[in-house]
């Protein structure tokens, strides 16, 4: 899918103070939530297959903690990071910081190491809810 000359994207670069490091958020001027993911090729592919949501891309998992005050403004919120160490718990530690703030938490499930070789690879990508994930493992959480 492709963008009409209407549509307009805004990236925003926050930089973490600290560091000096930055995460890019792109904003569409109407979304129905946000996909977070770690690189800038996965952004490319999410922009593909979620046209309709602003992207977080964190640019690496260590500004996670900077990158979790923009995901408080969304109602809807699909985590597509990678299938490694590092990006499980980039997930897993924003699914601990939103347990409990009414946002619908989904996780986008895929075999490759990343989002953007799934597409490549054209795997099958599927959209998972966080609840229904936890149920499946026998996990409870109040989210």
């Amino acid at each position: 899918r492709s963008f009409s000359s209407k549509q307009q994207i805004k990236k925003v670069v926050r930089q973490n103070p600290i560091t000096g490091s930055y995460y890019s958020l792109f904003k569409k001027d109407k979304s129905k939530g946000i996909v977070v993911c770690e690189g800038l090729h996965d952004a490319m592919a999410v922009r593909i297959l979620f046209n309709d949501y602003d992207i977080l891309c964190l640019n690496s998992t260590v500004h996670t903690d900077k990158a979790l005050t923009e995901l408080f403004h969304y109602d809807q919120i699909i985590l597509a990071t990678d299938n490694d160490i590092a990006g499980q718990t980039a997930k897993q530690k924003i699914i601990k910081t939103l347990q409990g703030q009414g946002k619908g938490l989904y996780e986008v499930k895929f075999n490759a190491k990343d989002i953007d070789e799934a597409f490549r690879r054209k795997e099958n990508i599927t959209v998972m809810s966080i609840k229904d994930i936890e149920k499946e493992n026998g996990l409870t959480a109040d989210l």
